[in-house]
């Protein structure tokens, strides 16, 4: 059974895909440590290096995400800024040229 998940270097990679999947690999690994005692240690650091990368990955894909969403937001924040203080200007502009135009006498009534 042994050569079944490793006879050749494409079915100990995939023998290897599987641990790091997790999928069946207790049955494998005890068909192995029936025959090399020693492997536990072997397969051991193998998921739990690899558990890490695995990890690792997904962090960082989920901080740039995250990145990506920060950057989008600071810029709808900005623009969202900028087209209230144009408005506000705008009204201001408004009243000092109502002012401007208005004669001084009639700005009391």
């Amino acid at each position: 059974d042994i050569d079944k998940y490793w006879g050749s270097v494409g079915k100990s990679l995939v023998t290897l895909f599987q641990f790091l999947t997790l999928d069946d690999w207790t049955n494998i690994s005890r068909q192995v440590y029936d025959e090399l005692p020693a492997m536990w240690f072997v397969f051991f650091l193998y998921i739990f290096l690899m558990g890490f990368a695995m990890l690792s990955l997904l962090t960082g894909v989920v901080a740039e995400h995250m990145g990506e969403v920060s950057t989008e937001t600071k810029k709808e924040q900005k623009k969202d800024d900028d087209e209230a203080l144009c408005a506000f200007l705008d009204k201001k502009m408004k009243k000092l040229e109502q002012l401007a135009v208005t004669p001084k006498g009639s700005e009391h009534s």
